[in-house]
């Protein structure tokens, strides 16, 4: 309930921020095409589990002008372990997409808006001659704020917070005796760094 408190203070700040330099500079530094990459930080030491979608994403900026932005994403890992009697490996993908409106200070650009992911995930363990697979399908979606500074015309860098509703199906095949599909459903914040290069 803290961190909702927190988002949406920071929602009407960056809303009054957006009234107050609605004047943007003429020589406005936002560039039509972008291309980044999105390092979720409390995600990246998760990058060698098996049981986990990418952590890190790369993410496409296409700019309407100063004022929206779409951001299409795209993540994928793949991994394998293998000892004398067990082996396993395992493959994950996303495919998102952001729409946001934007305001510009000087070199600092924040935006608000809404993102939307859709996920993807495949691991399958071998044990003496048994094999069992294990899939999951994952869909969020939530409204995230964010902010990033230029480093000159053509990089920049910055954060991002947002908050999102996150359900998921996991499957078993084949599936052991009395074994369901597991449904979850959570809510949770989503939190990452980001380096952008624009053309």
């Amino acid at each position: 309930m803290k961190a909702l408190r927190f988002f949406f203070l920071g929602v009407v700040f960056c809303l009054n921020f957006g009234q107050i330099y609605s004047q943007t500079d003429s020589s406005s530094l936002i560039r039509p095409f972008g291309f980044g990459l999105h390092l979720e930080q409390f995600k990246i030491n998760d990058i060698s589990d098996l049981g986990d979608f990418p952590a890190n994403k790369i993410v496409l900026a296409i700019s309407v002008g100063n004022s929206f932005r779409f951001e299409p994403e795209f993540g994928f890992r793949s991994a394998r372990s293998e000892s004398a009697d067990l082996k396993s490996k395992g493959s994950s993908s996303t495919l998102g997409f952001g729409t946001f409106y934007m305001f510009q200070h000087k070199k600092l650009n924040m935006y608000l808006g809404l993102r939307i992911e859709l996920g993807w995930m495949k691991s399958t363990e071998e044990y003496m001659g048994s094999k069992v697979t294990d899939e999951t399908n994952r869909f969020s979606v939530g409204p995230a704020l964010g902010a990033e500074y230029f480093l000159g015309e053509k990089f920049s860098f910055g954060g991002e917070i947002g908050l999102k509703s996150v359900s998921s199906k996991s499957t078993k095949v084949p599936k052991p005796t009395g074994y369901q599909d597991e449904e979850l459903s959570s809510f949770a914040t989503d939190t990452g760094l980001f380096i952008r290069l624009y053309f």
